[in-house]
């Protein structure tokens, strides 16, 4: 399974989300009520045979521009979502939030997330801890930032357990990779 993001020409700037399925040769575009949604992030649960994902990604909301990171579950061999949820950085929903990676880890999965401040030019890059309980739905966040808000854009894009990658935009837009290893995140 593969997920990704995608704009129409007759509707360029509402962008969607996509699933695809490689076993199954099947596209579908994805959007959660949302004026724009894309997906960033995808984990198989339950080993490789499994048909259960974790999907995490970003939407913005009709009307007031507000962006929140989501965690979602898809059943593909029933083609339906289960328990969505949004997530803000810090549990603040005035900060925009985007997660874009994900990891199982413990009883729950880490993300690489990113915050806006100021619009996109000032931003956090962080890890975070969202538990899954037994029946599929996610417990509250835990946040641990990665870097002060600078006056440059700066992203977690992609994580394994505590580790993140990530990259900075400079004021020259020169762009340079980053990686933190967050062992002592959440102890």
């Amino acid at each position: 399974m593969i997920v990704g993001n995608c704009i129409f020409e007759n509707a360029p700037a509402q962008g969607y989300g996509f699933l695809y399925s490689l076993s199954q040769g099947f596209i579908r575009t994805v959007q959660f009520d949302a004026f724009s949604t894309t997906l960033y992030g995808i984990w198989q649960n339950n080993g490789i045979n499994s048909t259960h994902y974790t999907i995490v990604g970003g939407a913005a909301y009709f009307g007031d521009n507000s962006s929140v990171a989501f965690m979602v579950n898809y059943k593909a061999s029933l083609n339906i979502f289960t328990n969505f949820k949004v997530f803000a950085y810090e549990n603040n929903d005035q900060i925009p939030t985007h997660f874009e990676g994900i990891s199982a880890y413990e009883d729950g999965f880490t993300l690489a997330a990113t915050a806006s401040f100021s619009g996109d030019s000032n931003s956090v890059a962080s890890l975070a801890y969202v538990p899954m309980f037994s029946n599929g739905t996610f417990g509250e966040a835990s946040w641990y930032a990665l870097n002060s808000p600078k006056p440059y854009f700066v992203s977690a894009d992609s994580v394994l357990n505590k580790f993140v990658l990530g990259i900075n935009i400079g004021g020259n837009t020169a762009v340079t990779a980053w990686f933190a290893n967050c062992s002592n995140a959440f102890l």
